[in-house]
């Protein structure tokens, strides 16, 4: 049996862990930011009220009703669902 190959097996199992924990925080991150960007964008469609058609003068033509009061409330509620998920998923990242 050869000298040091027990603690070379070792070293290279804890950095082997280490390289696995890092990835996996990694993809917690990602994935906490792709729901971070959703939550946002379900928030700005559910504050919307309106869609307006502007000229390249700056006058407004028409002014369309985007959502209805209550689909325009679930939006909102949904927004604040995944945007806090996406935040509880980043969590972990920045504390360690």
């Amino acid at each position: 049996m050869e000298r040091g190959t027990e603690w070379e097996r070792s070293a290279v199992r804890e950095r082997w862990a280490a390289m696995e924990r890092k990835q996996a925080l990694a993809t917690r991150l990602l994935g906490g930011l792709c729901l971070v960007g959703a939550g946002v964008v379900l928030l700005l469609l559910g504050v919307a009220r309106e869609v307006c058609f502007v000229t390249a003068r700056g006058g407004v033509i028409d002014c369309t009703p985007m959502t209805r009061p209550f689909v325009s409330g679930l939006l909102v509620l949904l927004g604040v669902v995944v945007l806090s998920w996406g935040f509880w998923n980043c969590w972990p990242v920045f504390r360690d």
